[in-house]
Parts: structure tokens; sequence; C-alpha cells
């Protein structure tokens, strides 16, 4: 790919039902990429991989139906690259250059076309130029060293001496959640920096849908003694936390598991989850947690916050600190 290489963007607006014919055009066009971004194809993934340390969930109730379509050709000189022939079948197509007032009237005519058969909503919406950059390093810029109390992430290519009281976590941003630039995650690292716990010296920790490992391995450096658990359903996520830990020198028990696979009673149970999924847990949360035992449930938009406290106190979880950033709630409960 040439540096100085540049891409026209086309956006669109329309429904779910039109959404798979204007991305089919798109494509047969040449598109180098096409990205749809529809609800109803969220909720149906969202209830077939309902995976906890996910905020999607909550997060859907915010979205409109409208669907949203992008799509990237290559661009030069006020002109677009499409295929010559947009029926072939080959693998290779050849392609051909034309004008970006042309390539609107092709959309256009498209989009009269399935409205035949499917109303398009607002249709073909703008486009605009994205210049070619470096992308495997520009993306760092939006990652620095993050301050939790007196934990520190700090990304592996930002050097940083941390303080004689400060407790850094070596954690680069990956495929995993957990990087701390989420609220709910901050909400859980501020807690376990600032929060005083008993004594967890040989006592239990859980990390519930553990992402990139992040909780996990700020618990073992604060409670170095403890013996931590980390589970999510996720397998691909239980390798990078793996690989996380290992980064930080610290021993965490790892397992691809749900909360009811496991045997162990806690001490602590850390879960940063969709509030959905706290309301379904309490039982299990009153299975695996010891007489006394704390949990540290995050994820809790503020549509959501009262139905989990209710329900945590009628089930004898009694909150004792609490706190929020932006619309997401965090509770320190104890199990009485």
């Amino acid at each position: 790919m040439q540096a100085n290489q540049q891409w026209i963007i086309f956006t669109f607006s329309t429904n779910h039902e039109a959404a798979y014919a204007i991305e089919q055009f798109l494509q047969m066009q040449g598109a180098e990429g096409v990205t749809v971004e529809d609800k109803i194809d969220f909720i149906k993934t969202y209830e077939e991989q309902k995976t906890p340390d996910v905020i999607i969930g909550d997060y859907l109730d915010t979205l409109s139906f409208d669907v949203n379509i992008e799509a990237y050709f290559l661009y030069q000189n006020n002109k677009l690259q499409i295929n010559k022939n947009p029926f072939s079948l080959e693998e290779k197509q050849e392609k051909k250059w034309i004008n970006v007032s042309d390539f609107e009237a092709m959309i256009n005519k498209a989009l009269i076309n399935i409205a035949e058969i499917s109303p398009v909503g607002a249709g073909y919406i703008s486009n605009r130029i994205l210049e070619n950059e470096d992308w495997q390093n520009n993306w760092k810029k939006y990652y620095r060293t993050q301050k939790f109390g007196r934990i520190v992430v700090n990304p592996s290519w930002i050097q940083y001496q941390a303080k004689e009281n400060e407790i850094l976590l070596d954690l680069d941003p990956g495929s995993a959640f957990g990087t701390g630039s989420h609220e709910t995650t901050a909400l859980v690292l501020n807690f376990l920096s600032d929060y005083s716990f008993p004594d967890l010296s040989q006592k239990n920790i859980l990390d519930l849908g553990t992402g990139s490992g992040i909780l996990a391995i700020a618990a073992a450096k604060i409670f170095p003694n403890s013996k931590i658990d980390a589970i999510d359903i996720d397998e691909h996520a239980i390798q990078v936390a793996k690989e996380n830990a290992q980064k930080n020198q610290t021993n965490i028990k790892f397992k691809t598991a749900e909360l009811k696979d496991l045997e162990n009673e806690y001490d602590l149970i850390l879960a940063n989850l969709i509030a959905t999924l706290h309301l379904d847990l309490i039982p299990l949360y009153k299975e695996k947690l010891k007489p006394g035992g704390m949990l540290i449930a995050s994820g809790i938009i503020n549509l959501k916050e009262e139905a989990v406290r209710k329900s945590f106190f009628k089930n004898d979880l009694k909150i004792i600190s609490e706190a929020k950033q932006n619309d997401w709630n965090a509770f320190v409960c104890k199990y009485l």
C-alpha cells in the first residue's frame, strides 16, 4: 500500500430489510471494505454469544434501529476505483476509475431499484476522503499511561518509572476487553486501589469475566499472598489474560468456565458484567461467596442501577460502598 494512498468512504442510513441489498450492491461494485451497524443483528449475536465482560447489552438500549453502512473505495484525483464488470464471478476483478459524481448517480439508481422491493430510509448520506496513514503505529497515540489511585496501567512502548507507593501494570491494548479505558473497569481498579479491604492473605479471590486479565493482575499485585482464580467463557480472552499475567509476573489460575462450574468459595469476587447478568447471577453469588465475603459489581448502567440495588438488598448482598462514572455504577457488597 502506498504511503500517499487515499480512500473515499460512502455513508448510508437505511433499515434492516434494505441493508443487505445495499451491502451487496457496494460489494459487487468493488468496495475494498463495507461496514454495517445493524441493531437487529447486534441483538441476535448478543443473545447467541452473551460474553459476560462485554457491556454491549446495556449499550444496545441506546441504539436506534437505523442501519448505518460505510463503503471504502480507493480514491485519487476525484475518481474512485470500482469493478469493471460487477457481475463477473472471477476472483480477481478487472478495475476501472470513474468520477465520484458518476458513482453517486449509480448509487441513486440502485437505491431506486431497491426501493421498489423495500423502503430504503434516508439512503445515501454523503462521502468523505480518508488519507492513508501508518495504522500499525498511529493507533498508539490514543493510549497513554493511566492512573487509578495507586494503580498505574502503562503501555509497553511508554517508559514509566513507578513511584514507591504505586502498583504498576504492564498492559497493552488487545482484542480482549479491559485496558482501564472504560469507566466500568476504572471503577473496579479504583476500589481495588483505595478501599480498605480486610486481610486477604491466603484468601480466595475470583475475577469473573476476566477479559484481558487486568483486574486479576491488579488484585494479584495488591494481595500478593492471595489465591486468585480468573475465568471467562471466551477461550481467546483467557489466552490474552495468561500472556498479560506472565508479562506482569503474577500467579493467577486461569480457566475457560462459567461461575456455576466452579467448586471453590471466595472471599472476594470481582465482577465487571452487564446489569442483567448481575441480576441473573445473584443466586450464584450467594453460593460462591463465603459468609462475610465481598463482591465488587461493576458495569451497571444508570437505567438498571435501581433494579440491581433492590435485588442485592433482597438477597443479603449489602452495599457498603458505591461509585459512579458518567452513566456507569459500581458497588462494593458484603454477603451477610
